[in-house]
């Protein structure tokens, strides 16, 4: 009888065990594999109302719920994966904004972090939406601080850091949750590791660190350790190629999406840089962009991308094939 219930027991650890998805990412074994997309959804306008922008930018995806930075407003806007409403920040209570770009990310809590471009601070928000703290982002130029660092990014790991690309320094600078500098990484180049003008990072489940280099026309990655692993890239209008690689996001499955402001476009890679596809032009109709900047995938693999000067979000759904 015991070893009757031992067997069963068994059996039903290993039949749970194989129901498990895995985190770990397994790139697409045929190189001529697709990423097909259309739109399904789209939401918004131009004005300051609810659900309306002005200039969507950086976006985030956590908990089922699309959050929106939008600079023209001075805030960010929470909505479903369906696009209906469900809360707002109003960043005009902490310091009055103006209309530029800027970054934000969620951590493993649902606390909100954002920074703008043309200041140098770290606003921090707790899960329920409520002002936590603020800070001043301070940025290392040899041995002293000096505070302008322009932040265009952020991301953070599942460390508790907070990774931050501006136009500060061609470098990466690295944060705790309460604003403390930890490092930088990278110098002003054109090499392995160098960077001209960065302005989209993101972080995938296993540490990786993607970065898109904009200057220089491509992206770069790196392990948590921040050593160099790879790059893809040039300038130019062809598969896998950037005119302004703008923002940068790596979804759940490890595949890696870069919005491209010039070509008004969307590009999807495997984690290594193999080109998998690519969608959108220039205008105001179905599939069509100017100027996207942020991207957002969910746990259905539907793309949300911030259409920003269209003053919308658009939403795909779609396959590799």
């Amino acid at each position: 009888m015991k070893r009757f219930l031992f067997l069963s027991f068994l059996v039903a650890v290993l039949v749970l065990s194989s129901c498990q998805k895995p985190d770990v990412f397994e790139p697409p074994v045929n190189p001529s594999f697709e990423a097909v997309y259309s739109q399904v959804d789209t939401w918004g306008s131009t004005g300051s109302g609810n659900g309306e922008f002005i200039n969507p930018g950086e976006m985030f995806f956590f908990n089922n719920k699309i959050y929106v930075y939008e600079k023209g407003n001075s805030r960010v806007q929470i909505f479903n994966t369906s696009g209906k409403l469900l809360k707002k920040l109003d960043l005009t209570i902490t310091r009055a904004f103006s209309a530029t770009p800027g970054g934000i990310t969620v951590d493993i809590h649902g606390n909100v972090y954002i920074v703008q471009r043309n200041e140098s601070i770290l606003y921090k928000y707790d899960s329920t939406g409520t002002f936590v703290n603020k800070w001043t982002l301070e940025v290392v130029f040899g041995k002293k601080f000096v505070a302008y660092l322009y932040p265009k990014s952020i991301t953070t790991d599942n460390k508790g850091h907070l990774y931050i690309v501006g136009d500060g320094e061609d470098a990466v600078y690295v944060y705790t949750t309460n604003g403390a500098f930890v490092q930088k990484f990278g110098v002003s180049g054109q090499g392995n590791g160098e960077f001209s003008s960065p302005s989209g990072i993101d972080i995938d489940r296993q540490g990786f660190i993607y970065i898109t280099d904009t200057g220089n026309y491509r992206v770069q990655k790196f392990d948590s350790n921040h050593k160099f692993i790879t790059k893809w890239g040039s300038q130019g209008d062809g598969d896998g190629e950037f005119q302004e690689a703008w923002k940068i996001y790596v979804d759940h499955l490890g595949y890696v999406y870069v919005t491209d402001a010039q070509r008004d476009c969307v590009q999807k890679f495997t984690p290594n840089g193999d080109f998998l596809g690519s969608w959108g032009s220039t205008g105001t109709g179905n599939n069509q962009f100017h100027g996207p900047s942020g991207v957002a995938v969910d746990y259905e693999n539907n793309v949300y991308v911030s259409d920003t000067f269209n003053d919308r979000v658009i939403k795909f759904s779609g396959e590799i094939k």
